[in-house]
């Protein structure tokens, strides 16, 4: 699974790129078209407005959730 990374050095310009391609993603989803993408459960509940839990961060990254569930 792939996740952003604001602090990334490899292009100076990579976030506009991110946001490039949310807005075309959102442009599909407005026009109803399917689109071949996979979305990480805790952004379908962002969408729909939601509570994202830590219990959500399990499946994006298992071990900082075992590490974050022991600390709490």
């Amino acid at each position: 699974m792939l996740r952003i990374n604001p602090t990334s050095g490899v292009n100076p310009k990579h976030l506009n790129y991110f946001k490039f391609i949310g807005r075309v993603l959102g442009l599909g989803i407005f026009h109803r078209h399917f689109l071949d993408a996979y979305l990480i459960g805790s952004f379908h509940k962002m969408i729909l407005k939601k509570k994202v839990t830590l219990a959500d961060l399990a499946s994006v990254d298992a071990d900082l959730h075992r590490r974050l569930t022991r600390i709490l």
